[in-house]
C-alpha cells in the first residue's frame, strides 16, 4: 500500500508540474502577443501625430 501510495505522489508531482509549464508557456505567449500589438500601436501613433501624414 506504501508503495502505490508514493507512486501516486509522484504521479501527481509530475502532472502538477506539466501544468505549471503549460500555464507560464500560455503567460509568455500573451505577453509577447501585447507586446507587439503595443509596439505596433506605438509606432502608428508616434507616424500619425510626427506630422509625416
Amino acid at each position: 500500500m506504501s508503495e502505490e501510495k508514493k507512486a501516486n505522489v509522484v504521479d501527481e508531482s509530475v502532472i502538477k508540474g506539466n501544468e505549471a509549464e503549460e500555464f507560464i508557456k500560455k503567460i509568455a505567449i500573451k505577453i509577447i502577443i501585447s507586446m507587439a500589438i503595443l509596439i505596433v500601436g506605438v509606432g502608428i501613433a508616434v507616424y500619425y501625430t510626427s506630422g509625416a501624414v
